[in-house]
């Protein structure tokens, strides 16, 4: 049972984009996107969605989670569309 778990929790850190519990939580390699980069992409975002960002040494995670329901599908959505922010905010960041 034990093996069985941990082996859900490896592939579910090799996902980029997990929907759960009416939530959406992104994991963000800080070889890729800095800290500071995910901070100003949170802002794009609307205050109807509370944005939360944990700071590990291999990881960055951030977790979206909005105020009323959402089907598992827009929250997905609402996954790559932070992606596609942070993308756009990392691109500026660097040439700007």
């Amino acid at each position: 049972m034990e093996k069985r778990r941990s082996e859900a929790s490896e592939i579910e850190e090799k996902k980029y984009v997990i929907v759960d519990k009416g939530k959406v939580r992104l994991n963000i390699s800080p070889a890729i996107y800095d800290y500071f980069s995910i901070i100003k992409t949170k802002e794009i975002f609307p205050k109807s969605l509370k944005i939360s960002v944990k700071r590990s040494e291999h990881m960055l995670q951030v977790t979206i989670q909005p105020k009323v329901s959402m089907s598992r599908k827009e929250l997905e959505i609402i996954g790559y569309e932070f992606f596609n922010h942070l993308l756009n905010t990392t691109k500026d960041v660097m040439t700007g």
